[in-house]
């Protein structure tokens, strides 16, 4: 089935239902203004205006405003996007936020720096092809200074307290909320939703839970296991029995990473004198190279260790694992290396590349949180209490996902008439920039011609590669900017034109 329509995910907050029909208004402009200037302070949205501005705090202040009603409008228009869908993907992981000027009303601390600060756990939802559609359940919660009574790790997994029960919380959150959608009969039947989850999820207690309540995943795994039933030493286990098997499947992979290196710099100070020691500059590059991956696959039963998860069966419970690592990785070059542990089949080499797909599609969730702390600047923002930075953390949400989506049109919707994407005046704008020999924006361009203007406004190189969503953003933002003030100079003349037809008569 095709990918979903080209939307904006800001106008999510279309659908909200707050108090009131102003507050409702209220979230939707807010959101649109954050999306224009997704950097920016409260103090310098709608250009400075003081009303509008005192209006955004009293909005952000109002105790009548629960932030599980903001999100929920973005909730469930994220599973109407799912549920139109054969198959979606949703990632699960965890991230922080950090806060700097003292502490806030009501907030706990992130370790190790005890900085005030709070957790966050996101499931968000994508297509096959990595298009973002938004999030299914976000959960956040403060972690206290205080130190728990110690407990045994199978006594964590199963305390109801524990932060360990997110993962199955997300889980369960996340499938609802797409069988909602498809229960009501508004679109067709429920896909098949593919959780991802990293090394922090892998528990076998966790794996059997969903087994049993029917949730399709595929987890990193971190923790060996047994393959026989024996509580002796000398017995088999799970990585060893996979890396010893034939190899199914051998494919290419590009490794790019980003190298940082401190050098010497110039010995000049800022004035021109000549400093003491040598001055330290950062130099950074991407580093690719060309390699391969051998991958293998195997379907057996796991045993729990000795007098450990006391709730998973005796007799094991059958599990695939998918083992893929780099051949021949360079010298001093730590090898690309995963254990993907999941419940699908892994007969066929199709299946097999199928898990492998999905798995490297969990990276976005990492990105979707950079877009969060840098292209949205959410850990500068001058909140003051825990709440009050929760309803700014769900009007910024949709604002951090469409910063990815812009990343997806440009890429895998190319060939789309930029009209789906892009304002009137926004290309009005485009056709004023000056490009690289004199090229001229076409009619009716497509997504990619009018974003390659867009990045060159963000201050893309066009000589190094497709343009980041970061730098798509930027440049989005200040076409934001430039269309504003041309529509602001297309009405003044409108106006003066028509003071002037008037005089006449």
């Amino acid at each position: 089935m095709a990918t979903s329509r080209i939307v904006n995910v800001v106008d999510d907050f279309a659908h909200v239902c707050l108090h009131d029909a102003r507050a409702n208004r209220r979230a939707l402009d807010i959101a649109r203004e954050l999306a224009k200037h997704p950097t920016a302070q409260v103090p310098a949205l709608y250009g400075g205006d003081s009303g509008q501005v005192e209006a955004v705090n009293r909005f952000l202040r109002n105790e009548r405003i629960d932030p599980e009603d903001l999100m929920g409008a973005h909730h469930a228009e994220t599973a109407k996007r799912a549920a139109a869908l054969d198959t979606v993907l949703v990632v699960h992981d965890t991230t922080s936020f950090r806060f700097g000027g003292g502490a806030r009303t009501d907030m706990g601390v992130v370790d190790p720096t005890s900085s005030p600060g709070f957790y966050c756990h996101n499931s968000m939802c994508m297509t096959l092809q990595g298009e973002p559609l938004g999030l299914l359940s976000m959960q956040t919660w403060n972690r206290i200074a205080a130190v728990k009574n110690k407990q045994s790790k199978d006594q964590r997994r199963y305390d109801p307290t524990s932060e360990f029960v997110r993962w199955m919380d997300g889980f369960e959150t996340a499938e609802n909320a797409i069988k909602k959608v498809s229960d009501f009969g508004r679109l067709a039947p429920c896909p098949q939703v593919v959780h991802i989850a990293d090394r922090e999820a892998d528990s076998m207690p966790f794996a059997h839970e969903a087994m049993e309540d029917g949730y399709t995943f595929i987890v990193r795994g971190k923790t060996d296991r047994r393959t026989q039933p024996s509580h002796e030493k000398c017995v088999e286990y799970l990585f060893d029995a996979v890396a010893h098997s034939p190899i199914r499947s051998t494919q290419p992979l590009t490794v790019r990473r980003r190298v940082t290196k401190e050098v010497d710099g110039s010995p000049l100070t800022e004035s021109g004198v000549v400093g003491k020691r040598p001055r330290k500059r950062l130099v950074s590059w991407v580093e690719t190279r060309e390699t391969s991956l051998d991958i293998r696959a195997l379907t057996t039963r796991i045993y729990p260790g000795h007098d450990h998860h006391a709730h998973v069966p005796d007799d094991g419970m059958v599990i695939s694992v998918v083992h893929v690592r780099e051949r021949l990785a360079p010298e001093g070059v730590t090898p690309v290396e995963w254990y993907l542990v999941t419940n699908l089949p892994v007969e066929t080499e199709e299946q097999i590349l199928f898990v492998v797909d999905c798995y490297r599609r969990r990276w976005l969730i990492e990105e979707y949180h950079k877009a969060l702390k840098t292209g949205c600047s959410y850990e500068a923002r001058q909140q003051r209490t825990f709440d009050n930075c929760m309803r700014m953390l769900a009007l910024t949400v949709p604002v951090a996902v469409q910063m990815l989506r812009l990343r997806w049109f440009d890429r895998f919707s190319a060939d789309t008439d930029a009209r789906q994407i892009l304002t009137e005046d926004q290309i009005a704008v485009l056709r004023t920039v000056r490009q690289p020999k004199n090229r001229k924006l076409p009619d009716r361009p497509t997504v990619s011609e009018a974003l390659r203007v867009v990045a060159q406004l963000g201050g893309h190189n066009r000589y190094g590669g497709p343009p980041g969503w970061l730098v798509l953003y930027r440049g989005m933002s200040k076409l934001c900017e430039m269309a504003r003030g041309y529509r602001a100079g297309w009405d003044d003349a409108i106006r003066q034109q028509e003071k002037g037809t008037a005089e006449a008569k």
